[in-house]
């Protein structure tokens, strides 16, 4: 493990991300070895995953994007890291803004896609979570011109670079949501939304699930869309929604990729 990825982490973190690695100089005794390592962490199950970059989360919407963020906010900040919770969708109840009070977690409302541009700067918490990027261009797209189209389009690319070099950088690891928009009017090929600027980020999860009749969504699940280390579609963990956000179901998946 470089330098660079040793920033940010505490000797204690270090010392289990050794030996989950096999980076430990020393034999790991039973309580220490990968195979029986202390409790899954989602902190490194993220580092892991990204390293110090940005995972994008994309889906339909209601499809429980926000729930997902929720849960891994809650996670992370049981395991001791800080985390801020960057909201332009304005849909979390004074409930759920309350829990994340309650759990230290910084909830941070951003109310024009202008002001996405403050995310990714001087942030000194462990993961910031920019939930979504994209919300403003569903939301105003059709009423405006060619110019703010475009002006919009560049924000949020600028966005993403702004905290991909934050995460760089600082060793940091960013989360961010984002609408689907169909592939040539096919809703059957669908893609992040946000043109060229959700490539920035180092992996891509499609959020999934079939659409009931009766409203909401059975067989929830999130796969990949865009990673080095797994195919496409690649299953990552099915998922049900709960009052505080969700229940993972394949905890032996997510373990295997820790």
């Amino acid at each position: 493990m470089n330098t660079l990825e040793k920033e940010g982490l505490t000797e204690e973190d270090q010392a289990l991300l050794a030996a989950i690695e096999g980076e430990s100089q020393t034999e790991p005794g039973p309580a220490q070895s990968p195979a029986t390592s202390p409790a899954f962490s989602f902190y490194y199950w993220l580092f892991r995953l990204v390293g110090y970059d940005i995972l994008l989360l994309f889906g339909d919407s209601g499809i429980g994007k926000t729930k997902i963020c929720s849960q891994l906010a809650f996670e992370l900040a049981k395991e001791g890291k800080t985390v801020r919770y960057y909201d332009t969708e304005g849909n979390l109840s004074q409930a759920a803004i309350d829990r994340f009070q309650e759990a230290n977690i910084i909830h941070a409302p951003i109310a024009d896609y202008k002001q996405m541009l403050k995310v990714g700067k001087t942030e000194t918490e462990d993961v910031i979570i920019l939930d979504s990027a994209t919300l403003f261009i569903t939301g105003k797209w059709a009423r405006m011109d060619m110019h703010s189209r475009g002006s919009m389009l560049q924000t949020v690319q600028a966005v993403y670079y702004q905290v991909k070099q934050w995460c760089q950088q600082k060793g940091k690891i960013a989360i961010i949501t984002a609408q689907p928009i169909s592939v040539m009017g096919d809703r059957r090929g669908v893609e992040p939304m946000g043109d060229k600027a959700n490539f920035m980020a180092k992996v891509i999860f499609y959020v999934k699930g079939e659409r009931k009749p009766e409203g909401g969504f059975s067989n929830r699940r999130i796969v990949t869309y865009k990673s080095r280390d797994m195919p496409d579609q690649t299953l990552i963990t099915n998922f049900e929604t709960t009052v505080d956000g969700v229940k993972f179901l394949n905890m032996d998946k997510l373990k295997k990729m820790y």
